[in-house]
């Protein structure tokens, strides 16, 4: 058995486990043949999935937090790292880290990992940057 074909029997395989738990998870039959790349499997949940709402924590796990997103109540007076750089206008989350470190735009840390900002805060660093413009 060569290396090429070992290969394509482990993803092969693979496929067939993220099939089954895909299946587990939704609860019904899908019928997707092993042959068919992930991406397709992935798509046929998010439409089954679609009618049901998820919970926020339940969709940060999909890599969401990795880039910028639009806040989930725009009234809301605080955002994540996420909403803060669709706010600021970053087209990626090691940029908006960046300009954090470099620019000193305004946050607070809570714990070790998490970084919140206050859309006054946000505003105001705004305004201070653009005069003159």
């Amino acid at each position: 058995m060569g290396m090429d074909s070992a290969v394509r029997k482990l993803v092969k395989e693979m496929r067939e486990i993220v099939a089954e738990e895909v299946r587990a998870q939704v609860g019904t039959q899908i019928q997707v043949p092993a042959s068919a790349p992930l991406s397709v499997v992935a798509s046929e949940t998010r439409e089954q999935d679609a009618g049901s709402a998820g919970s926020r924590e339940e969709e940060r796990t999909k890599g969401e937090h990795l880039a910028p997103h639009a806040p989930t109540d725009p009234a809301q007076p605080n955002f994540d790292a996420a909403e803060a750089a669709w706010f600021l206008r970053f087209t990626s989350m090691k940029a908006f880290y960046q300009a954090v470190h470099r620019y000193g735009i305004p946050h607070a840390r809570r714990g070790a990992r998490v970084m919140l900002f206050r859309r006054v805060d946000l505003e105001k660093f705004i305004a201070s940057r653009s005069r003159g413009r």
